[in-house]
């Protein structure tokens, strides 16, 4: 009758006993890792309500600043407009007020832009926010309103849009770094012995 302790079936010593913690002869359930979520504002109501407040705390100052920045730009626009028929016709003073005004309306169009391009559902790389903002002026994809043909955009540059490609290292996952670069200084020392 065969023993009921572990035994090898050659030199009938015992094998180690499973250590392992939660080891009890069956595997344990891998842990399931939670789905991604789609976006920051799922994310970020997923957090309890002490990260959601810590949040809150570290943007509120950047909210302030940024509808204190609108406020400012509506209030400039509000008083151009006051004073532009104001302005004698074709004299320099309105061709100022003009040009002003086509300027403050651009930095809206292109604060606008760069607000919503940030978004990850638009995920233009920041590299390219300036070169995506100057590809949509040019080829006619923002509207009179500010409005931005996202899809066409994404469909004729497709390159500023999606996940930044991370920066690489030659010794990732080798265990050991990258050897190290011989410059020219080096090269010469070895010749002359000096290394």
């Amino acid at each position: 009758m065969p023993d009921s302790t572990n035994q090898t079936a050659t030199g009938g010593t015992p094998e180690p006993a499973n250590t392992q913690p939660g080891a009890s002869g069956t595997q344990a359930p891998e842990a399931q890792t939670p789905p991604l979520p789609e976006t920051f504002e799922a994310f970020l109501d997923a957090q309890p309500a002490e990260i959601q407040g810590l949040y809150e705390t570290h943007t509120k100052g950047l909210k302030a600043a940024l509808d204190s920045e609108r406020s400012q730009r509506g209030d400039l626009t509000k008083q151009l407009r006051e004073l532009l028929p104001k302005a004698e016709k074709g004299s320099e003073l309105e061709a100022t007020l003009n040009a002003t005004m086509a300027k403050l309306e651009d930095a809206e169009r292109r604060a606008e832009f760069l607000e919503e391009a940030t978004k990850p559902e638009i995920g233009c790389r920041s590299k390219y926010i300036k070169t995506a903002y100057m590809a949509a002026q040019a080829e006619g994809m923002i509207d009179a309103k500010g409005r931005v043909d996202w899809l066409a955009l994404k469909a004729a540059y497709p390159e500023m849009f999606g996940e930044p490609t991370p920066k690489g290292n030659a010794g990732n996952g080798t265990q050991a770094p990258p050897a190290a670069a011989i410059s020219m200084n080096d090269l010469i020392r070895r010749k002359a012995g000096r290394a």
